[in-house]
């Protein structure tokens, strides 16, 4: 065999080494990849079904004296427009509103889907349209709530504002000038300074 042949032959040997590996790789990629997915497509069942695990109670009706005038001009459920995660199954939510006197409100509790309320034990219950929330004209407004270890900073910015500002944390402001802080649990009669 003449020296260029030895060559070529050794070309040719390298060469389909090269693309034997090549196809063993790719099988292998395949493989993690259809078991990557496999996983994610059962974590996602299993967190679905988990999530249909508690069940939904009926909703509360919100039975403070005076008010009415804060209740939700138009019926319905209360719809989160902005989300924050939590510790817990649901995210934290606010959802926003105009109550019967104009006002411009907002009210915040747990998310579940397009609703908002609150879970009591394994029962998920929803806040319905007599639910009130923290109210306020054309200024910025804000309330707090407790939710576990957690309380949630939230409000309404006043028209046009594109962010609001906590202790130097700057956040944009949702639909509505809907915003929401997650913070640990601070004491009772903490002064909150948003701007």
């Amino acid at each position: 065999m003449s020296a260029i042949s030895e060559l070529r032959e050794h070309l040719r040997e390298a060469a389909r080494r090269d693309i034997e590996a090549e196809r063993a790789r790719v099988r292998r990629v395949r493989r993690r990849s259809t078991a990557f997915l496999a996983a994610v497509l059962l974590g996602g069942a299993a967190a679905a079904t988990a999530a249909e695990l508690i069940s939904v109670g009926e909703p509360v009706p919100d039975t403070r004296q005076g008010f009415d005038a804060y209740r939700a001009a138009q019926g319905g459920a209360m719809t989160p427009v902005v989300t924050a995660q939590s510790d817990s199954e649901y995210p934290f939510g606010v959802a926003i509103y105009t109550a019967k006197n104009g006002q411009r409100c907002a009210v915040a509790g747990e998310a579940r889907g397009s609703s908002l309320g609150r879970v009591r034990g394994d029962t998920f219950r929803p806040y319905d349209a007599t639910q009130a929330g923290a109210c306020g004209g054309t200024r910025l407004f804000h309330s707090a709530i407790d939710i576990g270890d957690r309380t949630l900073l939230f409000g309404r910015a006043k028209p046009g504002a594109r962010t609001v500002t906590f202790e130097g944390r700057t956040d944009p402001v949702g639909p509505g000038g809907a915003f929401l802080f997650v913070l640990e649990r601070v004491p009772p009669n903490h002064r909150f300074v948003v701007e």
